[in-house]
């Protein structure tokens, strides 16, 4: 067995707009549909052969070039991007559709760009439009050494807060209902939306005692 030698690897994101035949009329497009990159095309264009419109495609970032890797080597890269306050949501409805598509672009030397296409879903957070720092943040003696590490907190925060509204929208929403029972009757029901959790991951359900056919008491350590 022999290396193998990458010539350049690029990553792109792109949405691409597509409108039903049926349903609503564009301008035709001027460029042929193609369904692969052409055989003897050396340029990045991750969004070749897609149906729609490109509305928008952030610059391409080139994760190396020439890279040589021996048998059973491996490299990993890292990739981030900001897209646009003005890009639309993710959107599958009859008429029109938006959608997103990470596009990582190989060449090896002498040979064709192969593509690579990773599908991914852009969602707005209205409830983060009215995002404020805790009350206690605004008291807080202010001091001019800690500007960063302040902004960096309410950066956390925000963040957290998304992640958290987002495991909410995505989650599979399906009720998982458990009857609590001892040899005298229901004590109650406990609900949770899922069975299955990653480590470090909170279980999140709820009791209810109001169909219990037995009396229960709470203890509580003052």
């Amino acid at each position: 067995s022999c290396s193998e030698t990458l010539a350049w690897a690029s990553a792109q994101i792109h949405c691409q707009f597509h409108a039903s035949d049926s349903r609503v009329q564009l301008p035709a497009s001027e460029e042929p549909r193609q369904d692969v990159q052409a055989e003897n095309e050396t340029v990045f264009i991750p969004n070749r052969g897609e149906r729609g419109q490109c509305i928008l495609s952030t610059p391409p970032k080139i994760l190396f070039c020439d890279l040589r890797l021996d048998p059973g080597e491996t490299k990993s890269y890292s990739y981030s991007e900001t897209l646009p306050l003005s890009a639309p949501p993710s959107f599958r409805g009859q008429s029109v559709k938006y959608v997103y598509k990470l596009t990582i672009g190989c060449q090896r030397v002498n040979c064709p760009i192969q593509l690579l296409r990773l599908p991914f879903r852009v969602l707005l957070l209205h409830a983060l439009q009215g995002f404020q720092p805790l009350q206690e943040d605004e008291v807080a003696p202010s001091n001019p050494f800690l500007d960063d590490d302040e902004i960096c907190k309410k950066d956390s925060r925000l963040l957290d807060s998304a992640v958290e509204i987002l495991m909410s929208v995505t989650s599979r929403r399906t009720l998982h209902q458990f009857n609590i029972s001892n040899t005298r009757g229901r004590v109650g029901t406990f609900c949770i939306f899922k069975t299955v959790y990653k480590i470090g991951e909170d279980v999140i359900g709820t009791f209810n005692f109001s169909d219990g056919e037995i009396p229960c008491l709470q203890v509580r350590r003052g």
